[in-house]
């Protein structure tokens, strides 16, 4: 199996050991660092949120509350948050720029 970077993926991750949960782990790790187009930190952040998802050990893991609170998803907001932000001025600028044309006409 390819994944989206074109990396290999032996799709061995859906038997529930320490061990697979280790190598997911590594595997993610290593997809993250080909991901384009980030913000800053969010890579590591990414990793670390991953982790704590795929922790083994369900008593170690973060409750969906505490994951909610995590960096990653505080980074991701707020970039999501600055693209809606810019997307929405183009829009407007855009539309202004319309009607001053047929203004014009």
């Amino acid at each position: 199996i390819l994944t989206n970077n074109q990396t290999e993926f032996e799709g061995n991750f859906s038997i529930n050991s320490s061990e697979n949960a280790q190598k997911l782990k590594e595997y993610i790790n290593t997809a993250s660092q080909k991901i384009d187009e980030c913000p800053d930190l969010s890579k590591q952040e990414f990793v670390n949120f991953m982790s704590l998802i795929l922790n083994y050990d369900v008593a170690k893991r973060p409750s969906p509350g505490q994951l909610l609170d995590h960096n990653y998803i505080t980074i991701m907001r707020k970039a999501d948050e600055e693209s809606f932000q810019k997307q929405l001025a183009e829009f407007k600028k855009a539309e202004a720029s319309k009607q001053e044309e047929s203004k014009q006409e």
